[in-house]
C-alpha cells in the first residue's frame, strides 16, 4: 500500500481520518511541529516526521517517498504561504501522484470571506502544478458548536446573530471518511467534492436536538453583530477571524446557505450523519 503523508493530523478531520487509513492498514506518515505530543496523541502505528510548514527547509524529509498527501491547516492570514510550501515540497519531491485538499464549500476568488478566498488560492496554485488532486469543499462542520458548548453547560442557551436561518452542517468525521476513500480508491483526481450534512438546520432546531440528547433544555438566543463581535473579541478570537464568522453568519441568516449533497452517501456508501447523532455522540461536551 502506497504511504500517505498527512498534514492537521492531530485536529478534528485529521484524528479521525488517522484513525480511518490505519483500519484500512494504510501507512500513515504525519507531518508535525511537536513530534512528541504528536505520538502520543496518535500512537504508535503512526510514522511521524517533524516539519514547520513555514520552513520550507524541514519539508523534503517529510514529504520523500511519499505517494499521496492530504493538505490541512488551520486557517489563518499565512494558510496559503503555509500550504503552497507544501506543495511545492510536493512536486519536488516527484514521487507525489495525488494531493488531496481539504478547502472550503465557499472558496471562490470573489468571496465576502477572506479564509475562503485563501483556500481558492491554494487551489488554483495546485491546479497549475500538474498534480492529480482532489478538492474536498465542506460545509460548516457541526463541531463548530463546540465553541458555544461552555455557554451551553453554564446558561443552557447559546447566542448567535444566526436569526431563523439555516444550514446543512457536515459532521467532521463524515468529511474525514469521504477523505479516507479519495485517499485509497481511484477515480477521485481531478474532482471536486462538496461535502454537506443530510438536512437543513436552523439554530433553534439545533438547540432542541441538543436538549434531547442531554435532557435539558437548551435555547438558541438571537442576538445583535455588536454583541456577537463582543463576544467574540473577550474570547480572543483574531480581527480578520472576527470579520469572517460575522459575514458568514450575514450568509447563512439570509438563507443564502441552503445546499444539500449526497455526497457523502455517494463516496462512502453510508448516510451522513444528522444532527441528532451528532449531539449524542458530543453530549458530555454539552453537559
Amino acid at each position: 500500500m502506497h504511504k500517505i503523508l498527512l498534514t492537521g493530523a492531530t485536529g478534528t478531520v485529521g484524528r479521525e481520518l488517522v484513525r480511518l487509513l490505519l483500519e484500512r492498514g494504510v501507512p500513515v506518515r504525519v507531518l508535525v511541529r511537536r513530534p512528541r505530543l504528536a505520538a502520543a496523541a496518535l500512537g504508535p502505528k503512526v510514522e511521524i516526521h517533524y516539519g514547520d510548514l513555514s520552513q520550507p527547509a524541514t519539508l523534503p524529509g517529510a514529504v520523500e517517498g511519499a505517494v499521496k498527501v492530504f493538505l490541512l491547516t488551520p486557517s489563518s492570514p499565512e494558510q496559503v504561504t503555509l500550504e503552497t510550501n507544501l506543495v511545492a515540497a510536493a512536486v519536488k519531491a516527484g514521487t507525489v501522484r495525488h494531493l488531496v485538499k481539504l478547502s472550503s464549500l465557499g472558496a471562490a476568488e470573489d468571496s465576502r470571506v477572506a479564509m475562503s478566498r485563501w483556500h481558492w488560492q491554494v487551489e488554483k496554485r495546485i491546479e497549475e502544478t500538474g498534480l492529480p488532486f482532489t478538492f474536498l469543499r465542506p460545509h460548516n462542520f457541526m463541531q463548530n458548536l463546540l465553541d458555544f458548548a461552555p455557554e451551553i453547560r453554564a446558561q443552557r442557551v447559546f447566542r448567535a446573530p444566526m436569526k431563523s436561518g439555516k444550514m446543512s452542517m457536515v459532521d467532521a468525521r463524515d468529511v474525514a471518511a469521504v477523505a479516507a476513500v479519495a485517499l485509497t480508491q481511484g477515480g477521485h483526481e481531478g474532482k471536486v467534492h462538496r461535502i454537506t450534512g443530510p438536512e437543513r438546520l436552523s439554530f433553534a432546531e439545533a438547540a432542541e436536538r441538543i436538549s434531547q440528547a442531554i435532557r435539558r433544555q437548551v435555547t438558541y438566543q438571537n442576538i445583535t453583530e455588536e454583541a456577537a463581535r463582543e463576544d467574540m473579541a473577550r474570547a480572543g478570537w483574531p480581527q480578520w477571524l472576527i470579520e469572517d464568522q460575522l459575514e458568514l453568519y450575514r450568509f447563512f441568516s439570509a438563507g443564502r446557505s441552503m445546499l444539500l449533497t449526497d455526497t457523502v452517501a455517494r463516496v462512502t456508501g453510508q448516510p451522513a450523519i444528522p444532527f441528532a447523532r451528532f449531539a449524542k455522540d458530543y453530549r458530555v461536551y454539552f453537559k
